[in-house]
């Protein structure tokens, strides 16, 4: 399969090879995969992302209404050295088209706002 050369990756230190994103310690090592084939499958991801370690869940987005699959979803590997190791599938073809593959970033919590969200009952 044809690779396709990073340009965005930040040079190592020394001038060698671009540095690659690490994942977070104590984080959960998933992946956004997009620019998928709509034919993919759950078993083409489990071959290629297998390469790289276990992979643990693989979450496919959907338009909520229709169900229409949007290209795009989430890929978690067993460790954050697997999915750290997993980057190396950005660019790679599968099923014709180049995979765009990057660490997710750790979900904040978000503050309470105080307000009732959504709670019913009566109002006076």
């Amino acid at each position: 399969p044809a690779k396709r050369a990073r340009t965005d990756a930040p040079a190592a230190a020394d001038g060698g090879k671009p540095e690659r994103p690490q994942v977070e310690p104590g984080t959960t090592p998933r992946l956004f995969v997009g620019n998928c084939a709509y034919s993919i499958t759950d078993d083409d991801v489990q071959r290629e992302f297998g390469k790289f370690g276990k992979v643990v869940d693989i979450y496919w987005l959907t338009d909520r209404d229709t169900g229409s699959f949007y290209g795009t979803g989430f890929v978690e590997m067993s460790s954050n050295d697997e999915a750290t190791a997993a980057l190396a599938m950005d660019g790679v073809e599968v099923l014709g088209r180049p995979l765009r593959v990057q660490l997710t970033k750790p979900r904040e919590r978000r503050a309470s706002t105080g307000g009732a969200g959504g709670a019913g009952g009566p109002r006076g």
